[in-house]
């Protein structure tokens, strides 16, 4: 899996496809290693006009080599299968009546993984790309001395 275990800052945008204006959103999920192969991963974003989303996802690999996947919030429920060891990383989900669809790819880009898919919310489609990033977390103390560039004198 391309997701190490970690804290990443997200942006991205999405659209319904029968529209060209995007929504923008950006916030962080925290990766963490449940057990061997089982991870856990609490998102939480905010879109530009503030609106919020949190959500988690849930993956664990099964006897077939493949990972069973949940994702759960307040807006969403979906289950599905993915393939996270090779590329492409592949995910297809649903909701249990099969009304509300995602499927999505998985991605390394020079300093940063993507995700790109499709969400089919009813009879709407809409479409998302996702910029993933790990956070840098500056850690100060007194035997930690940083490596800047001295200026040119």
């Amino acid at each position: 899996m391309i997701l190490n275990p970690g804290v990443w800052t997200v942006s991205g945008s999405w659209r319904a496809t029968t529209d060209s204006a995007l929504v923008h959103f950006s916030g962080e999920c925290i990766v963490t290693d449940q057990q061997e192969d089982r991870y856990a991963i609490d998102i939480e974003a905010k879109t530009e006009t503030s609106v919020r989303y949190e959500f988690g996802v849930w993956m664990a690999r099964n006897e077939t080599g493949l990972y069973d996947m949940t994702i759960m919030g307040p807006q969403i429920d979906l289950i599905g299968t993915a393939k996270l060891d090779s590329v492409p990383h592949l995910a297809l989900l649903s909701d249990k009546e099969g009304l509300n669809q995602l499927a999505t790819t998985l991605f390394t880009m020079p300093e940063v993984l993507g995700a790109r898919g499709f969400l089919k919310h009813g009879v709407e489609m809409f479409t998302f790309e996702i910029a993933i990033k790990p956070k840098h977390i500056e850690v100060q103390g007194e035997n930690i001395v940083p490596f800047r560039r001295r200026p040119q004198t």
